[in-house]
């Protein structure tokens, strides 16, 4: 299946009308901007939460010269007992994706595209007049992925239910009704900081895209904790994660991947080398994981989507 003919069946597909709307203030999160947890940043900044899954085909994608690592991929190659977790699933519109049909997903992309023409703050932006101009801009996020990716996404969609890869879904809130099942169940009305370890399930492969690792001012907590949950060779995606990190004040700032890459143990960091476009992928090597300890120093820039934050390295460790 080409890329072309998936994009037809796109054009083509009828809109079955809006099942909820999911364009940053007024969405899921009006009570996540009323919660004391909340970081400022997020108040302050409209954010998606109605991303479908072929974003995240287009998205999650470590490309190198001689290698590829596709998020979709790996998800396709899930076998049905392994479980992927998504940690900021928004309104659910990817998750629930992974359990519909190949038709269901060019009716996704229909309905996707409608709430991105709905946000007034897009088309000014943008420049929007038409409809047809926020299904081509949400054509370029998927423009990422590979026919093959997106082949392996619709063979994924019509692969009998019970053969489905198990999935949890982590949200602050979420204001529309999804059907959970045995395969995909949601964590909602709670931090991911707040669930206890042992609620989250072991997994084969993650994904944050802009979800908990964009906004968080507890970064080595948070990934610690993901990665602890994280079996030996499961892979974590992560789109939209702008931290910098200082050994000490003296010392410049590095980005917080490529410290990492220097200082946590049990894990190994992929990075793109072909067009950086934010995404980078945790996987996790042994058991044996540690990584020093981060505390929030300051935030660079006020209107940054997502915030620009500066860590300061202590002398504490997770372990």
């Amino acid at each position: 299946m080409t890329r072309f003919y998936i994009y037809l069946l796109w054009l083509v597909v009828g809109l079955n009308g809006l099942a909820y709307e999911s364009w940053g203030r007024g969405s899921q999160c009006d009570e996540f901007y009323n919660s004391a947890k909340a970081s400022p940043v997020v108040f302050q900044n409209a954010f998606e939460t109605s991303r479908i899954l072929g974003e995240y085909a287009g998205g999650l994608v470590v490309r190198n010269v001689f290698s590829q690592k596709s998020f979709i991929r790996d998800l396709f190659q899930l076998r049905p007992e392994e479980f992927y977790i998504d940690f900021g699933t928004g309104d659910g519109g990817a998750l629930e994706s992974i359990y519909g049909s190949g038709r269901d997903l060019d009716v996704e992309f229909k309905m996707r595209a409608q709430i991105m023409f709905s946000s007034l703050n897009l088309r000014e932006q943008q420049g929007w007049t038409r409809l047809e101009h926020a299904e081509d801009a949400l054509k370029d996020r998927l423009r990422g992925a590979s026919d093959r990716d997106l082949e392996m996404m619709y063979r994924l969609a019509e692969r009998p239910f019970q053969l489905k890869p198990n999935s949890v879904g982590i949200t602050y809130k979420v204001r529309r009704v999804i059907p959970e099942t045995d395969k995909m169940k949601l964590m909602k009305d709670r931090l991911f900081e707040d669930i206890p370890d042992e609620e989250i399930p072991r997994y084969k492969l993650a994904s944050s895209f802009f979800g908990v690792f964009s906004y968080t001012k507890k970064v080595s907590d948070v990934l610690f904790k993901a990665l602890s949950r994280a079996e030996p060779g499961a892979r974590l995606y992560i789109y939209g994660m702008n931290f910098m990190v200082k050994d000490s004040l003296e010392k410049p700032s590095v980005p917080l991947e490529t410290w990492l890459k220097k200082h946590a143990t049990g894990i190994k960091i992929h990075t793109p080398t072909l067009p950086n476009r934010g995404v980078i992928m945790i996987e996790r090597t042994s058991e044996a994981l540690s990584m020093p300890v981060l505390k929030f120093l300051k935030q660079v820039g006020e209107h940054e989507t997502p915030p620009k934050y500066i860590f300061l390295r202590t002398s504490d460790i997770h372990n």
